[in-house]
């Protein structure tokens, strides 16, 4: 195949599952022998030399007002079709409908094919709660436009494939499920555990429960505080690896519900997959999700898992011994009580996320550029 030209838009690298995943799909597109054009507000924090940057000139340090995203939406359709007739790219790869929408320009000019991966279920109120009405507007028309727009799309689960569809009567192209697959982590389960006991003071006899990831309303980390004032055992901890708008309320209501001392707040690590192998059980509470890395990588690190039972996780998950619906405190209190004090309970939750886990063990850099070279030859 000739030399292959592919184009991604994506304002900035954030720490976080979807930056790293559109890593890794950057990465499967370079390790094909492909040139890969990427346009954004400053540069990504990885190198290569087939990996070129097209910074979009915006003067503003801050990248979180209303000015910066004005200037963004209005700014980057422009500055893409500038780039685009330049680089006369082969394929249009992104991560979001409203990033299609920026590439419209240019893919009617130059009839460029163009995907569009779904992370989760584009502007869903659990995630735009914070926004004003009329910019949950304008991001639904962009959602709905760059569907539109889209020749393909690929959803990281079934769930947010059908949510999608139901959401946006725009959403008839060619579509397919590519969910996400397991990191491949060295697991050292004794020297987690120092580390963790080095890092935060936890004692060997102390039973770990954690959680990842970015904490904002939809992930519903209250239910642990819930669950971990009704649990009388002081050694059951719980750790929460990761920070978020939500972080200083929960500090909050720790304090409120006296277990603060029974709470530990990591902040945000880049070293999470050396943490997780010495905790005790992971718990993803979201009450809305795509397929999450952080539950892949705790399954990875071979970390027994409870999830809530929305439809997302229980594609993971799939035993119901390890789901609880996500506003249950009093059930999932129970479920750590009996993996805390029963062994065989807690042996079968250990068995069974293993098995699940093995369905996700897979090379999803080839099964994404098989997905999209249809396209590509097209």
């Amino acid at each position: 195949m000739p030399t292959i030209n592919i184009l991604v838009v994506n304002y900035k690298h954030k720490p976080g599952g979807y930056s790293h995943r559109l890593q890794v799909k950057i990465e499967a597109y370079l390790e094909q022998g492909w040139t890969v054009h990427y346009i954004a507000v400053t540069p990504y924090p990885y190198k290569h030399k087939r990996l070129i940057p097209h910074i979009l000139p915006l003067p503003f340090k801050r990248h979180d007002t209303p000015w910066f995203w004005a200037s963004f939406f209005i700014g980057s359709p422009l500055f893409t079709l500038f780039v685009g007739t330049s680089i006369k790219p082969d394929f249009i790869s992104v991560f979001s409908p409203p990033y299609a929408w920026i590439c419209g320009l240019l893919k009617r000019y130059l009839k460029i094919p163009l995907v569009v991966f779904l992370r989760t279920l584009p502007n869903d109120p659990l995630y735009s709660y914070k926004r004003a009405n009329w910019a949950n507007r304008v991001e639904h028309y962009l959602n709905e436009k760059g569907l539109l727009l889209a020749d393909m799309v690929i959803a990281n689960s079934k769930t947010v494939l059908a949510e999608t569809q139901k959401k946006y009567d725009a959403l008839t192209k060619i579509t397919a499920v590519l969910p996400n697959h397991l990191p491949d982590i060295s697991i050292n389960r004794s020297e987690a555990r120092v580390f963790l006991n080095t890092i935060f003071g936890i004692k060997e006899e102390d039973f770990i429960v954690t959680t990842t990831g970015r904490f904002h309303k939809g992930k519903n980390i209250e239910i642990l505080l819930t669950c971990l004032s009704r649990i009388e055992n002081e050694q059951v901890k719980l750790l929460l690896l990761g920070d978020g708008d939500e972080q200083e309320e929960i500090k909050a209501l720790a304090q409120e519900m006296q277990i603060g001392h029974r709470v530990i707040f990591s902040g945000w690590r880049d070293d999470i997959t050396s943490l997780l192998p010495g905790t005790d059980l992971f718990i993803l509470p979201s009450l809305k999700e795509g397929m999450s890395n952080s539950l892949l990588e705790a399954m990875a690190c071979e970390v027994p898992c409870f999830v809530s039972e929305i439809p997302e996780n229980k594609e993971v998950i799939t035993r119901h011994d390890q789901q609880f619906p996500p506003h249950d405190a009093e059930r999932l209190a129970h479920m750590i009580n009996r993996a805390v004090n029963e062994k065989y309970y807690f042996s079968e939750i250990c068995r069974h996320t293993k098995e699940d886990a093995n369905r996700f063990r897979f090379d999803w850099k080839e099964r994404i550029v098989k997905t999209v070279l249809p396209l590509i030859r097209q």
